[in-house]
């Protein structure tokens, strides 16, 4: 007999992705003595992703045109299972088609070309 209800096996899938830490930026300037006793300050100049606000960083133009991933029905993972001798086996993976988003752009944007996000130059 099992114990607990068998319940706790049970996980709600999520059909969205967690935020991206962004990658950690170095650089190697160098500074005179006379600068720092003068108390100059230094800009530096480097490029980073933005989201895109043509698309609200959805990727999609007007950030509207969407359809349902036909393969995955819009969960953004494929359930396969495999009935053997040994038993059941299941193999849970992200949907190839959507890349696990659950939906597949219609049109994509003209800024971002449907990634999302644009270069930017910060200071």
């Amino acid at each position: 007999m099992f114990m607990g209800g068998g319940t706790s096996s049970q996980k709600r899938q999520r059909t969205s992705k967690p935020p991206v830490r962004g990658e950690d930026k170095f650089f190697s300037i160098t500074v005179d003595l006379k600068d720092v006793l003068n108390d100059i300050k230094k800009h530096i100049e480097y490029d980073r992703y933005t989201v895109c606000k043509a698309c609200n960083g959805t990727g999609a133009k007007n950030g509207t045109s969407f359809t349902t991933c036909p393969r995955c029905n819009g969960t953004g993972t494929i359930k396969e299972e495999e009935r053997t001798f040994f038993g059941v086996f299941v193999r849970n993976y992200q949907c190839p088609t959507c890349h696990g988003e659950g939906k597949i752009i219609n049109e994509r944007c003209d800024v971002c070309h449907g990634s999302g996000k644009i270069l930017h130059r910060e200071k």
